[in-house]
């Protein structure tokens, strides 16, 4: 049996129990758990390697180091009815401050109309992604981690509202519809150490996703937008002086600087109106036959946010099982576009200010706050090894190529070191659930 079509089994008999417990009827009490113990190491002294929201002092350059992607989950169901279910899962990791801090992921009331719909309500997976259900359960995917040329670029995997699926028999195949909405947010380094924090969110969260399955074949594609998005929390303590500064540079010398205003509009936005609109469109695609498998996923994200850059992301991948030996290779890419909305401060303009502190601010806004093109392409090899039940031990070798020599996320730059364009980073997972 294919490795992915088994994993998926198990892993959806872990998430909502198996058939003969809830045939039980009432009162049923489950407890299920995951974890990975990961380590991996950049083999270069200019880059280190965090995920999406550990600060940059979280990557050691050309060491050793299990913070990005080592976790522990547990997840705890009852089902009182059997048309009525609640659930909690809760999952330990390093997070913004660099030290492992547990988080509930889902808390959620699910009731079931019927075999077609049903509806959940509370704190809810947000299926942004074609695996987006098994993002943090390493032992339900081939690979060592989701592509972070695709998944990084959207790091909030719940919101706080509901959603709704009906499920249906189309040809071959399983239908499934999905409608989402409600508030989502996560924190993330304002500084390179994580003693300040941003709070990045949304209060108005939609999204649609349709798939459909069959024994060979899985399609699907959907779409999450975020309205009134934007930033909040102690690190915007750290803009406000370059917000002020920008709006002063503006009044007094916006004959000279008419792009000073760009740096007020985008810092307003993000930060004092949360008027950002922020929009992931997703299709994904995977096919099995015998022991092969292929799959692939396309993504665009775009924003009216000038501090955020639009972008196009894909990653392909393949495998082929072995007997307890899953070989595999992804190929990925992010390419960054424009900022949502032009947020620069021409440079002339601002040389042609005459306050020295008013020029340094901005000349500190343009370096700092407006990301730089981070596009960048990789290629990931390694190798999956089922050697026990519910056990799983991976193997990678991920060669990044940066575009451009700059600090990019997932891979901040060593202090006072020229930095490479093109490095290897080497991962060991153990993955299981119980």
């Amino acid at each position: 049996m294919n490795v992915r079509i088994a994993t998926t089994i198990t892993t959806f008999v872990w998430a909502f129990g198996s058939t003969s417990v809830f045939a039980e009827g009432e009162g049923v009490l489950a407890f299920k758990g995951f974890g990975t113990i990961s380590t991996s190491r950049t083999f270069t002294d200019s880059a280190g390697y965090v995920n999406a929201v550990q600060p940059a002092k979280a990557g050691r350059p050309n060491q050793w180091t299990f913070s990005p992607e080592t976790l522990i989950g547990a997840q705890l169901d009852i089902a009182p009815k059997s048309d009525i279910s609640a659930t909690v899962q809760v999952i330990a990791k390093h997070r913004n401050t660099d030290q492992i801090q547990a988080d509930v992921e889902w808390a959620f009331i699910k009731y079931q109309f019927n075999p077609a719909w049903r509806l959940r309500v509370g704190r809810v997976l947000t299926p942004a992604f074609m695996d987006s259900e098994y993002r943090y359960v390493g032992y339900a995917n081939t690979y060592v981690r989701p592509a972070q040329e695709v998944y990084a670029q959207y790091p909030l995997s719940t919101h706080d509202g509901l959603d709704i699926n009906y499920r249906a028999s189309v040809g071959s195949g399983i239908a499934s519809l999905t409608g989402y909405a409600g508030t989502s947010k996560i924190d993330g380094p304002a500084n390179p150490d994580g003693s300040l924090a941003f709070t990045y969110g949304s209060t108005d969260l939609k999204g649609f996703r349709a798939s459909w399955e069959s024994e060979s074949l899985s399609l699907s594609a959907g779409i999450t937008r975020l309205t009134s998005a934007g930033l909040s929390g102690g690190g915007t303590t750290t803009l406000l002086p370059v917000l002020a500064a920008a709006k002063v540079a503006s009044t007094n010398f916006g004959a000279t600087c008419p792009s000073c205003q760009n740096a007020v509009t985008a810092l307003t936005t993000t930060m004092v109106d949360a008027s950002g609109v922020f929009t992931l469109m997703n299709l994904g695609a995977r096919y099995t036959m015998d022991d092969w498998a292929f799959w692939g996923e396309y993504a665009t994200t775009r924003t009216n946010e000038g501090l955020f850059r639009n972008a196009n992301l894909f990653t392909l991948g393949a495998s082929r099982t072995f007997g307890n030996f899953t070989p595999f290779v992804t190929v990925n890419r992010t390419t960054w576009l424009e900022s949502g909305s032009n947020a620069a401060v021409s440079t002339a303009e601002i040389a042609s200010i005459p306050s020295a502190p008013l020029r340094a601010a901005l000349n500190a806004y343009n370096a700092s706050v407006i990301p730089p093109d981070n596009s960048r392409h990789s290629v990931a090899v390694g190798t999956r090894w089922d050697l026990a039940k519910n056990i799983a031990l991976k193997g990678e070798l991920w060669h990044v190529s940066l575009d451009s020599a700059v600090n990019a996320p997932a891979f901040p730059m060593a202090t006072g070191v020229p930095r490479d364009t093109s490095f290897n980073v080497v991962t060991f997972a153990l993955d299981f659930v119980f």
